[in-house]
């Protein structure tokens, strides 16, 4: 470890095995500094309890007996043991925490220091890590059969050859924001825009498209216009980015609709469950939340990874014709399907190709 705690008595606190007890007195300095000490210590504490134990080693019978007779949870202990074993002291990250590092213990040296540099540069959560992880083994066992794989195809939906897929799953632009890529003007030029798109992609199974509560009607009338086979009007639920929010003369919106259009069975499973509902309550991204907020649209990958997994078999193909940050790829690579993604801004296309490893 890079950074020394100094854990020496203080005259303003002292530590029990139940508790901290801070004296008065202390100021608000002092209080701080506590506080960082804390926060190293919880991060630190596995890892000095793991060379500690594997440094027992060198006693032999002695160490054993000492254990033997101490209040240790000797399960927690092997498990400490086991990964500050595993990941040399050269390859430990101050920025990560213990649980990052035992994600990646089982992997050779060499990529351990890959997949924590990654974790580390790009700030993911250790549930993002083990995601990444999954989508690195499915690539490397799936290639044989062709699935699993990401294609970004960088343009605009219009002007780009696309391919004819099994699935479709993407999240338009609303023409509700304040961003540049969402202005479409009046109803009629965005519906216009809208129907152009919708009649160039192909799709065998199922079509899901994300809309604003909006233009929920307009959007109907579009997809009977199309002849296309409306299934399910899916109800997302998305409270979070409501609260707090004062409205006078309506209530507050907190869904968006997503028209699902099938042209076969989902595949459900034979137990049932509260899944098959319309209704769909899934927390939007935030910066703060293990789904990290990459885009100001950004669908969660929960729900994307839902619809997909009911509607999708591992050999069906998929395309989001507006991919933002890519979750839908992120999505299909985790459940083994392969996954064209159309993008065209450069910034999400760079984003994209970090968050993929692509």
């Amino acid at each position: 470890m890079k950074q020394e705690l100094a854990l020496v008595p203080s005259k303003y606190f002292n530590c029990t095995q139940t508790a901290l007890e801070i004296k008065n007195d202390t100021p608000i300095e002092e209080w701080l500094r506590i506080g960082e000490l804390l926060k190293k210590a919880n991060h630190a504490t596995q890892w000095w309890l793991g060379d500690w134990h594997n440094f027992g080693a060198t006693y032999g019978e002695m160490a054993s007996q000492g254990l033997d007779a101490g209040d240790y949870d000797r399960k927690s202990l092997r498990n400490f043991s086991w990964v500050a074993n595993k990941v040399d002291l050269s390859l430990r990250r101050d920025s990560l925490t213990f649980g990052h590092h035992e994600v990646i213990a089982s992997l050779e040296p060499k990529l351990q220091k890959k997949w924590l540099d990654k974790a580390s540069d790009n700030n993911w959560s250790i549930q993002e890590l083990t995601r990444h992880l999954k989508v690195h083994n499915v690539l490397e066992t799936s290639k044989a059969k062709g699935s699993g794989k990401v294609v970004l195809i960088e343009g605009d939906v219009l002007k780009v050859k696309l391919p004819e897929v099994d699935i479709v799953l993407t999240d338009p632009p609303y023409n509700v924001t304040e961003n540049e890529w969402d202005k479409f003007g009046t109803t009629k030029q965005f519906m216009q825009w809208t129907e152009k798109w919708l009649r160039k992609v192909k799709w065998n199974k199922h079509l899901f498209v994300f809309c604003s509560s909006q233009y929920i009607a307009d959007f109907e009338m579009l997809l009977r216009k199309l002849k296309l086979p409306v299934k399910s009007r899916i109800v997302w639920v998305h409270k979070n980015m409501s609260m707090g929010r004062v409205a006078q003369d309506s209530f507050i919106t907190c869904y968006d609709m997503i028209f699902h259009c099938g042209k076969t069975d989902l595949n459900f499973p034979t137990e049932w469950s509260s899944e098959r509902f319309d209704v769909k309550e899934f927390a939007n991204p935030q910066t703060n939340f293990t789904d990290t907020k990459l885009h100001p649209t950004q669908k969660p990958y929960e729900l994307i990874k839902e619809l997909l997994k009911y509607s999708s078999k591992e050999t069906d193909t998929v395309l989001d014709c507006f991919a933002g940050s890519g979750t839908t790829g992120v999505a299909a690579q985790e459940l083994g399907n392969k996954c064209y993604l159309i993008e065209k801004d450069k910034e999400y296309i760079e984003i994209i190709k970090k968050r993929l490893c692509l």
